[in-house]
């Protein structure tokens, strides 16, 4: 004979209660609609703390968050990074690990989870994950010492996890050495991001950042802002039975209307244009067909 037992369940406590509500509203408003394209959230340690994300604000005309605390591990920016959802979809650059890469098992399980809170609100793959660096304290981290090889092993790591994500900030400043300069020639040698890029042992200064950004900009934004981070919002206007494209746009950028069907597949309609003012029309050649949809598309220059 089969037999059930009853099981009793308590009542969770009135804070308990007031959490769980707390929790399912901040995800309710993540969930409902999207954040400014434009804006970027860039989460970190001292490192972000320190200069990147002004200068990639300057760059690019977007907003950067600069989500940077200094002496933070992995852990304690993935629960920051976890506790505002708001930014979860927007492009977003992860630098962590550098105050714990002596937990690599602990780093890689931080970064999942921040990846998978942008992928449940369906940022997907607007992200860049940016590598740990190696310092100059008093040779600790020359190549050939265990703390060398434990940022070299996390570093490979999170390339093989997040592939062409992934941002190898080391070697990015170690061959932007200065061969003329002494220093730099020593640091080369020992495999550490050169003094003439570093503010200190571990930090970089202006043109230390400036490498960085050069190299985000050049390879990595067409990933981390996908198909919509540059895209202007556009409005259809009837007027004397004709139609026209209205958008707020940036002064002096490039752009160039596209139309689709389904989303998916977009193709260009009028050639490229760089306007001069912020309110531009275009109208549109044929009546407007309410299955095709239009966007505006910055181009970068």
């Amino acid at each position: 004979m089969l037999q059930c037992s009853a099981i009793q369940i308590r009542k969770p406590s009135p804070i308990y209660r007031v959490c769980f509500w707390v929790l399912f509203f901040r995800w309710a408003v993540a969930l409902g609609g999207p954040v400014d394209a434009r804006m970027i959230a860039a989460w970190g340690d001292s490192l972000t703390a320190a200069n990147y994300p002004r200068i990639l604000a300057g760059k690019t005309g977007m907003e950067v968050v600069n989500g940077g605390v200094n002496g933070q591990t992995s852990s304690q920016i993935a629960a920051r990074m976890l506790a505002d959802p708001h930014l979860h979809r927007c492009p977003t650059i992860l630098w962590a690990g550098r105050n714990n890469y002596d937990q690599p098992q602990t780093v890689l399980r931080d970064m999942n989870a921040m990846v998978a809170a942008l992928a449940l609100v369906g940022n997907t793959n607007r992200f860049l994950v940016l590598g740990v660096i190696n310092s100059s304290y008093g040779g600790y981290e020359d190549q050939g010492t265990l703390p060398y090889r434990l940022i070299v092993d996390l570093n490979r790591t999170l390339s093989e996890r997040f592939g062409d994500r992934f941002v190898p900030v080391r070697e990015i400043l170690i061959d932007a050495y200065d061969p003329k300069n002494a220093s730099d020639r020593v640091d080369f040698a020992h495999d550490v991001p050169p003094g003439s890029l570093r503010s200190d042992a571990l930090h970089l200064n202006e043109s230390g950042y400036g490498v960085l950004v050069k190299y985000l900009l050049q390879h990595k934004m067409t990933l981390l802002r996908g198909d919509w981070g540059w895209v202007e919002r556009v409005s259809m206007r009837a007027q004397q039975g004709r139609w026209a494209l209205q958008a707020e746009v940036r002064w002096g950028w490039q752009y160039q209307v596209e139309s689709s069907e389904d989303l998916i597949r977009w193709r260009r309609e009028f050639v490229p244009i760089r306007p001069e003012t912020r309110t531009l029309e275009w109208e549109v050649p044929t009546p407007a067909d309410p299955r095709r949809f239009y966007r505006l598309q910055r181009l970068s220059d």
